[in-house]
């Protein structure tokens, strides 16, 4: 496996862990409280996960918008990662969930000034024996 890899990888795994963290910690507060009284801090802690492992880009829907956080959470560090490729500065690595809905998820980067950053986020759709990318919220 290449050094590249390696550290694409490493970032999407960081994200998962960040992105689990976050669902974990405010998952049972809004049950308890609501998210009109955590929609602010919720918000500000997710741009800030953003930030540091995805692209600058306008998302008019996903989770930024919903900031929906669920149990079990979608993000877990036991998701499987079944395969790695980069071609120029683009890299493709695909994930297989192990708890909730299973999905298995394609994810999307793009290098820019020496980091990879994640650009989107897609699920396997095996509906009626075809098999079709569509587009998932981060």
């Amino acid at each position: 496996m290449s050094i590249e890899i390696v550290d694409v990888e490493n970032v999407l795994k960081d994200f998962i862990l960040a992105m689990n963290g976050w669902e974990l910690h405010y998952y049972p507060e809004v049950r308890e409280k609501g998210l009109i009284t955590l929609k602010e801090k919720m918000k500000q802690d997710l741009d800030a996960i953003f930030d540091c492992f995805c692209t600058k880009k306008e998302r008019k829907q996903g989770r930024q918008m919903s900031l929906l956080c669920s149990d079990p959470p979608e993000y877990s560090p036991t998701e499987i990662f079944l395969n790695s490729c980069i071609s120029g500065s683009k890299a493709v690595i695909s994930t297989q969930q192990t708890s909730g809905f299973k999905n298995r998820y394609r994810y999307t980067f793009g290098l820019k000034n020496q980091q990879w950053f994640i650009d989107k986020k897609e699920w396997l759709d095996e509906e009626e024996g075809m098999e079709r990318w569509r587009p998932a919220y981060l």
